[in-house]
Parts: structure tokens; sequence; C-alpha cells
């Protein structure tokens, strides 16, 4: 995922005690995301329950914004427990700087790739 963009994310409310995803759980969820092991903060948006414990969550462009990132939280429902959710952002000038490499750096003669 490109980073600095709004993203959707999805993660998991387990219930402990059924020993399977909770459902209808949405308005008990208090997320927060962390970017690159910084302070968390709340997340803007509210979930939305997907189906069999499976949630998802809007993350707006500032959100998302850093290259490790994790939403995690708590469920007001005793014995569930949401799992976290984590993922890392792609470099957005990345692509520039291997077009770069492939049509300069290692164009014919520089020895790269078996070319002489």
């Amino acid at each position: 995922m490109p980073a600095g963009g709004a993203v959707t994310v999805n993660y998991t409310a387990w219930d402990t005690a059924a020993g399977q995803g909770r459902t209808g759980d949405a308005a008990n969820h208090n997320l927060s995301v962390v970017a690159d092991g910084g302070a968390s903060a709340a997340t803007v948006n509210d979930p939305q329950e997907i189906g069999g414990g499976l949630y998802r969550i809007t993350l707006t462009a500032a959100e998302n914004a850093g290259e490790f990132l994790t939403v995690f939280g708590v469920s007001a429902t005793t014995g569930v427990r949401i799992i976290p959710a984590r993922w890392q952002n792609d470099d957005a000038d990345l692509s520039v700087e291997m077009n770069e490499i492939q049509g300069t750096t290692c164009g014919a003669g520089s020895g790269i790739g078996g070319e002489t």
C-alpha cells in the first residue's frame, strides 16, 4: 500500500468463550492506529462488520502516514479480543527509483544483469 493515502484495513474480533469470531460487535470497538512505533491515536472512522467476526476500518490519509502501521484496540464486550492488523506501506518513490536504475544505471555495458 502506498503511504499517505486512505486505506481500508480488515481485522478480527475474537470471542474467547465461544472460540470463534464475534458478530454484531462493531459499536463496541475502540480502535487506534500507530505508525512506525510512535504514539497511538484513536481512529477517525467507525468500523463496519463484514461477517463472521471480520470487520473493516477505513483510515484517513493522515492516519496511514508511515511505513509500518498497526490498527489495534479493545472491545467493550467481555471476552472479545481485537486481533491487530499490521502492514507495511510501499515507498511511493520506489517505482521511480527502479525505473531510473533500469533505464540509466543498468544500461548496456554496465555489467549488471549479465550485460557487458
